[in-house]
């Protein structure tokens, strides 16, 4: 009876130190990114990043990567579903470093962390272009905290960056509000006949047939893409 009691003693304190350095979980814990689809050359532009499937979090360390040819970093804003501060280092350019903690209040389910605002570069490119993606030589890590107050690191966890893109400019766009609207139209029928002018990125996205003339066609093509818009 002796040997048995000594044995289930080993296999909880087994258990315990275990839990001490690692907590995987059945579903992943997933870092996910949301956003425009297009964005204005020139202007300014927010993605959202999310955590799911969280359990018991209390703190994380991450570094993003962005292409600084076609975005330039203009700040951070911490999630209300956070509550304490996003620590940041945004002091080389292309790289974001961020870390967070607060052992008093656990992190569960699905979040928001923070929002990134960037400022697109100028030009028109309708080629999908990925905001950011994690680094994947950095040691990326999440931490937890179960009742006991036992501290415990996830080991399954992935980022999903990559698959949010976004495109420089949307064709007809001519007011740069990354939407299109019978405004647009108006504007590019009145450049069409020469009552406005436009500077060279208005100009480009006017040409939305491509065929390298601003005219009352490229007015019509905007008209029946907002009347085709679900």
């Amino acid at each position: 009876m002796k040997r048995i009691l000594l044995v289930l003693v080993l296999m909880m304190a087994l258990v315990m130190l275990t839990s001490r350095v690692t907590h995987a979980e059945e579903t992943p814990l997933t870092i996910g990114i949301t956003g425009p689809e297009y964005v204005a050359p020139s202007a300014p532009f927010e993605v959202v990043v999310d955590m799911k499937n969280a359990v018991d979090l209390v703190g994380f360390q991450m570094r993003l990567l962005y292409n600084v040819d076609q975005f330039t970093f203009d700040g951070l804003t911490e999630s209300e579903d956070l509550t304490d501060v996003v620590t940041l280092n945004s002091n080389t350019p292309g790289v974001l470093t961020l870390n967070y903690l607060d052992i008093d209040v656990k992190i569960n389910g699905d979040v928001d962390l923070f929002t990134l605002t960037f400022i697109a570069t100028s030009g028109v490119d309708t080629t999908p272009q990925p905001v950011i993606i994690e680094e994947g030589v950095y040691n990326n890590e999440f931490v937890t905290l179960d009742a006991l107050d036992v501290l415990g690191r996830v080991l399954d966890f992935v980022f999903d960056l990559d698959s949010y893109e976004v495109r420089r400019g949307l064709m007809g766009d001519v007011n740069l509000d990354s939407a299109l609207s019978i405004h647009d139209a108006a504007m590019v029928k009145l450049f069409s006949i020469g009552l406005i002018d436009f500077d060279p990125t208005q100009e480009e996205l006017a040409d939305v047939n491509g065929d390298g003339f601003v005219s009352i066609f490229d007015v019509a093509q905007i008209q029946q893409t907002i009347a085709n818009a679900e």
